[in-house]
This record gives C-alpha cells, structure tokens and sequence, in this order.
C-alpha cells in the first residue's frame, strides 16, 4: 500500500491569485515555531505506526523558504520508505514556483 505525507508550509512572498490555500503572505522565511509545531505532530502519530510513507509533499505557500535544516528536520521525522526507482537510496525531487526564486 502506497502512502503519501502531505506537510503544508502556509509561508510566502505574496498571495498568488488563483491561490486557495490558508497562507501567510509576506514572509521571509519559515519559522523554526511552525516547524516544532509539525514536528510535534509527527510524533503524536509516528510511535507504533504500522505505514511509513513512501511519498512526502511539501506544499502551501512557498515551501523553498524551508532552510535547509528545517526539510532535513522535517523529512527526518516522517522517515520515508526508500525509493523504488532509485536503487533503494533517498532522493527529493523539488518543483518551484520560479516567480519566488531568489538568486
């Protein structure tokens, strides 16, 4: 049976138009609060589960104003199953919204 986690990140730059997600435009970044917050989530469900998910979405907002440390925290607590396709190792793929991206 296949699983997917899906983790909404609510933070970003401004509200796009065609956006119906609970948001909060504005923002530079994702507070380490918010994360804490998931992550304690994750631990009400993780202990005995008997599914890992094979799949973890992030979504939202902009989920690129995640550091990098944050994913990291965060992918860490939902321990995802290795890939099928990827010679059992890890891998993220990201899908950006390019009018966010900083360079």
């Amino acid at each position: 049976m296949s699983l997917g986690l899906y983790l909404h990140i609510p933070y970003c730059f401004s509200k796009c138009r065609y956006c119906d997600f609970y948001s909060r435009p504005g923002e530079r970044g994702v507070p380490d609060a918010y994360v804490d917050a998931l992550l304690r989530e994750l631990s009400r469900f993780a202990p005995g589960a008997p599914l890992r998910p094979d799949t973890v979405y992030f979504g939202g907002g902009t989920p690129s104003l995640l550091t990098p440390a944050q994913a990291k925290r965060l992918i860490e607590a939902a321990a995802p199953l290795p890939g099928l396709y990827d010679c059992n190792r890890r891998f993220i793929r990201l899908f950006l919204n390019l009018k966010n991206m900083q360079i």
